[in-house]
């Protein structure tokens, strides 16, 4: 049975750590809190739902749920990014893991937005192809205001992944990575392929402090054409908010003259 296994929008207050958003298919689970290699490194809550990572963000494991062969896809949104300093890298993936008592253990570090100053920033698969990058056919402007999205897919069963991204974020998804074979350098022990997914990784690379990445939504699944139709629920402006709040506001004065007639 096909099913959304965690899902994260960014609607903490603004400057709030990344623990201030909840997994809203639990209500209860938090994003975990990311270590700082500087002062000027950090991953906050910009108010407008947007977890924003800025210059080199410690690497973090976050617990997703393990999924245990077959599919497992992760989705990431980015509202927008700007790697024009010096080029930071974002790593993402699911954490693979061989389970067989000689085997490989965990590997992580897979998959990368590959920032540039020359409006070439691309996707690259990082350590999946015996330690040889692999990566997809199209350039990003180095100042992306527009958004992004990227799907990254494991076939369990056949150690194999694939890559989808929307540059539009319109829903529609553009295949740049076929199933390609999973081939790890250092799985040298492997014996009958990645039995699991058991974590999120995510990582930010660079020696920039003014490159940042704007993530507003991160999801994952079993299923491909569920994960693709997810839609992250809208942000009200502050205006918004002001407007509601009039509007309760006005209501509560009626009310009250109502009651007192």
């Amino acid at each position: 049975m096909s099913a959304i296994t965690a899902q994260f929008e960014f609607n903490g207050a603004a400057n709030t750590l990344a623990s201030a958003s909840k997994d809203t298919i639990t209500g209860t689970a938090a994003f975990s809190d990311f270590s700082n290699t500087s002062a000027n490194a950090t991953a906050l809550h910009d108010g407008n739902g947007n977890l924003v990572f800025t210059g080199n963000v410690d690497k973090k494991n976050l617990t997703a749920g393990a999924i245990f062969g077959g599919s497992a896809y992760i989705r990431l949104d980015f509202s927008s990014w700007n790697t024009s300093g010096s080029g930071n890298n974002f790593d993402f993936s699911l954490r693979l893991r061989d389970t067989d008592t000689n085997g490989a253990g965990n590997v992580s570090a897979q998959f990368r937005v590959n920032g540039s100053t020359n409006n070439k920033n691309n996707l690259l698969a990082t350590n999946l192809n015996n330690g040889s990058y692999k990566a997809t056919a199209f350039n990003q402007p180095s100042d992306d205001p527009n958004g992004f999205s990227v799907i990254l897919g494991y076939d369990l069963d056949n150690t194999t992944y694939s890559v989808w991204y929307d540059t539009t974020r319109n829903g529609t998804y553009t295949q740049g990575i076929n199933s390609s074979a999973i081939a790890v350098s250092a799985a040298t022990d492997l014996v009958d392929g990645w039995e699991q997914v058991n974590a999120i990784t995510l990582d930010t690379v660079g020696n920039s402090t003014s490159d940042y990445f704007a993530l507003d939504f991160l999801a994952v699944g079993d299923s491909l054409s569920e994960i693709q139709v997810l839609t992250p629920a809208a942000v009200p402006e502050p205006s918004t908010y002001a407007l509601l709040f009039g509007v309760l506001g006005f209501s509560y004065v009626i009310v009250r003259r109502k009651i007192r007639k």
